[in-house]
């Protein structure tokens, strides 16, 4: 038994079609899953902010392997306000070293 071209095609769409869906499905279980670890580990990194640190480094080694790669930390404003103040805080002539202050 000859099916007609026409169903044959039809008959593909179809497949095509149920195909498609469920890879969508899969997707989405995915990123849904994706999600919640990353909210875990948000949460996790928030009660150890050591953590947050460590990642951060780890993603630094991770793409420094990478040749031809550049890489640009930002530096958190606070960081850099810090150091403008400790730096204001230090004595303009310091007297030399073995010397009385």
């Amino acid at each position: 038994m000859s099916l007609p071209e026409s169903m044959k095609r039809s008959m593909a769409r179809q497949a095509e079609a149920d195909r498609e869906r469920r890879a969508r499905i899969i997707n989405a279980d995915a990123e849904l899953q994706a999600s919640k670890k990353l909210s875990e580990a948000a949460k996790e990194m928030s009660d150890q902010p050591a953590a947050l640190q460590l990642r951060l480094l780890q993603t630094v080694v991770a793409v420094a392997a990478e040749k031809n790669s550049t890489l640009v930390l930002p530096f958190p404003v606070e960081l850099l306000r810090f150091l403008e103040r400790a730096q204001q805080q230090l004595p303009a002539n310091p007297p030399p070293p073995g010397r009385g202050a």
